[in-house]
């Protein structure tokens, strides 16, 4: 009977999720050919309200992965249900940089699937870990550069912690994929970014005007 929970999740029958909570069905049973949790099928098809009733259960495992390593939260972010992804964040114990087993985590996910209003909110909390790189060494600005995704790009350099000169497995930059792609704004985008804060650690290092040095590249 425990399958039928996240049954119930994947087609929508909200009325049948309280029923079975009710009888006292372990929330976090995992059913389907993937190990799926209820929680992780309302967060594939965006039910809020399966969402909300499933949350509020004490005992809810809200980092829990199916048999692919993908969380309730990596999954709604891969769908763009932007709506689930801030109902899941809302959850205390929710971890935001748990990666599948691809190392492909919620933001990279996101990123991937070109989900640019779930970047945003996902790059609002502050747990998360935006150099986070998957399997081959890519991270979110090296997705974005070499996916042409211009306003994720804009986002992410807004961050002084992102890393802009990471290498991947395959020894490719940011900067480089832009360039390799043909994203042309992109790669001066994230080239005046490098220069920017070279800059800026030359001028306090020689302790000269900050100011006068960023008048000369063109923000």
């Amino acid at each position: 009977m425990d399958s039928h929970l996240a049954a119930a999740a994947e087609v929508g029958d909200v009325s049948k999720v309280i029923l079975l909570l009710r009888e006292g069905v372990d929330v976090n049973s995992q059913g389907g050919l993937n190990g799926e949790t209820a929680l992780i099928e309302a967060a594939y098809t965006g039910n809020i309200d399966i969402l909300t009733i499933l949350l509020s259960c004490p005992s809810i495992s809200v980092n829990q992965q199916d048999l692919s390593g993908q969380t309730a939260l990596l999954i709604s972010s891969c769908q763009g249900h932007v709506h689930a992804v801030q109902a899941l964040l809302a959850h205390s114990d929710t971890n935001p940089n748990i990666a599948d087993h691809r190392g492909v985590t919620p933001l990279l996910s996101a990123v991937l699937a070109g989900h640019s209003h779930v970047v945003s909110v996902l790059l609002f909390q502050e747990a998360i870990d935006i150099n986070f790189s998957d399997g081959e060494g890519q991270n979110a600005l090296m997705l974005a550069s070499s996916m042409g995704q211009t306003d994720v790009v804009s986002r992410l350099l807004a961050f002084s912690r992102l890393c802009l000169e990471e290498v991947s497995m395959h020894g490719k930059t940011a900067l480089c994929l832009a360039r390799e792609k043909g994203h042309r704004h992109i790669a001066d985008l994230v080239e005046k970014e490098i220069q920017r804060r070279c800059l800026i650690t030359t001028a306090q290092t020689e302790n000269v005007n900050i100011v006068q040095k960023l008048s000369q590249i063109q923000l």
